[in-house]
């Protein structure tokens, strides 16, 4: 950087355009490259190396499950089509299941051969790399039938499979009553659990990086006789569908009034059986409605959510009501409580999101001994909107390190469900303030999710500019020019979010950060 030019700090964001494919499939305009393939079954092959513009052709077995993947390759924004042996008939396909890359999974309705087709981009174009596809097939999954399901463990926070399975090959289960949403039409899975001491908890679905699977339901049932052999009851209210849509569309759901010790069956299975591939799941304790069991809580440098619910939950009576005074609180509201330890800088952000509870609001508070049962009470603040949605988020810095501080999240209004949380403390020092500015000295790509609005207030009326919102989550950066010139950016959100932006400047050689920040007057 030179520090004799000018000094432009900019706050950025654009909005995020989706371009739309050109083609539903694409056209049967390819290369053949090699001989007939055949892959065991179960197991897997992967292709010659593929460009854009070819095909190889595969023998497949009626019935038999095969996922046709480019997921973790890189040489090309790939889309996959699958044909007939001639071309003429479109049996599935897919762009970007994974990034930019694709993954098809079909179960094969004819013994015979078949065409795998692969293009470049949105517009079914050729290419001058190259990329294997990896062809696996398989059969119904172990867990595939009640009898087969998983056992999973109870746990105080989600704590997925080592071995995430799967529900490619995965058919329909009779003699169980239907779950009721995410549109169930077959390819289900089972899981099991026992019922903990409390007699509730909750069941989540976790995506895995690359899996094109990524919207599944759920639903709890109990056996008449506590195995697979009994008569299955669906658990009323426990078929879920998405967690947070469209940020989040798997599944959670949480269950109470269950007999302890008892065992649960899960079911999972695709929204509409539309999808197929890897996924994970975890269950989870209920989380305590009184402080002295609050669920202790890994303060992280990310947010990782877990997932909870406060639908079990009863009016807490240590701190009182008036604790949560000017928090949206009423004599209806149902709490739960968490804790965590301050880390060395004294700094953390507390996030949620939605999941069936989707308002809520949140406090935090210390305690002057740090007992749970004794001690005076302090509310340090509250939120009630400031994440996602209606959902709160905290922001707060000056803890004493190590000392214990307390969590109390309700929903609005009395409102029950499930939500996620989680508590970090990143290390990076831009955390939505002016004065915390990024500086950017070239032309370097800027990775960035600003969690927060920052300590300071550094956008009002006289110096927002278009941004009438005020400061919603920012991210500031400070660039100083080499030389005369044309300044351009552009913004691009990893997922479907809007972004704006707004640029000060410019400022007098020298001038120091700290001095300009908050801005004076409007953006250029």
């Amino acid at each position: 950087m030179n520090p004799s030019k000018s000094l432009r700090p900019l706050l950025a964001a654009v909005p995020l355009v989706l371009m739309q494919a050109a083609w539903a499939q694409c056209p049967n305009n390819n290369s053949v490259v090699g001989g007939v393939l055949t892959v065991p079954c179960p197991g897997s092959i992967n292709t010659p190396c593929l460009e854009g513009g070819e095909y190889v052709r595969l023998t497949v077995v009626n019935g038999s499950t095969y996922t046709f993947s480019t997921c973790g390759n890189n040489a090309f924004n790939t889309y996959i089509t699958v044909k007939n042996a001639n071309g003429s008939t479109n049996l599935a396909w897919n762009n970007d299941a994974c990034g930019n890359q694709s993954s098809v999974t079909w179960t094969a309705t004819y013994s015979g051969d078949v065409r795998v087709l692969i293009d470049r981009g949105n517009y079914c174009s050729t290419s001058n790399s190259c990329t294997p596809i990896s062809i696996t097939c398989s059969g119904a999954p172990t867990n595939d039938d009640r009898c087969g399901a998983i056992a999973l463990t109870v746990n105080s926070g989600c704590t997925p499979l080592g071995t995430a399975p799967t529900n490619v090959g995965a058919t329909s289960t009779g003699s169980v009553p239907a779950p009721g949403c995410a549109n169930y039409s077959g390819g289900d899975v089972w899981f099991s659990c026992t019922v903990p001491a409390s007699g509730m908890f909750t069941v989540s679905t976790l995506q895995v990086t690359n899996s094109p699977l990524y919207d599944t339901g759920l639903a709890v049932y109990t056996s008449s006789n506590n195995t697979c052999s009994g008569t299955f009851s669906l658990v009323s209210g426990s078929c879920d569908n998405d967690i947070d849509f469209p940020y989040n569309e798997m599944s959670s759901s949480t269950v109470t009034g269950l007999t302890p010790g008892s065992t649960a069956f899960i079911r999972v299975w695709a929204n509409g059986n539309a999808q197929f591939g890897r996924f994970n799941i975890c269950v989870t304790s209920v989380a305590s409605d009184e402080t002295c069991s609050a669920q202790l809580l890994t303060v992280g440098e990310t947010c990782i959510y877990s997932s909870y619910s406060n639908a079990a939950a009863t009016r807490t009576t240590n701190p009182s009501n008036s604790n949560a005074t000017g928090c949206y609180w009423t004599n209806s509201s149902k709490d739960i409580w968490f804790k965590f330890q301050a880390p060395a800088n004294g700094r953390v952000i507390i996030q949620t999101n939605a999941g069936t509870l989707t308002d809520g609001v949140m406090a935090l508070y210390s305690n002057s001994n740090g007992n749970c049962s004794t001690g005076t009470w302090t509310k340090l603040t509250c939120n009630d909107d400031g994440g996602p949605g209606d959902m709160p988020l905290l922001q707060r810095s000056g803890l004493t390190p190590n000392a214990m501080y307390w969590i109390r999240f309700w929903g609005y209004g009395g409102a029950t469900g499930t939500f996620n949380l989680c508590v970090f403390s990143p290390t990076s020092a831009q955390l939505g303030d002016c004065s915390g500015s990024s500086p950017v000295c070239d032309a370097q790509p800027i990775s960035n999710n600003s969690y927060t609005t920052g300590d300071a207030t550094d956008l009002n009326s006289t110096n927002r500019g278009c941004l009438l919102d005020g400061e919603m989550q920012g991210s500031w950066i400070v660039y100083q020019a080499s030389a005369n010139g044309n300044l351009g950016f552009s913004i691009t959100p990893t997922t479907n979010d809007d972004y704006d932006f707004a640029v000060w400047g410019p400022y007098s050689a020298g001038s120091n950060i700290q001095s300009l920040c908050a801005p004076a007057g409007a953006p250029i």
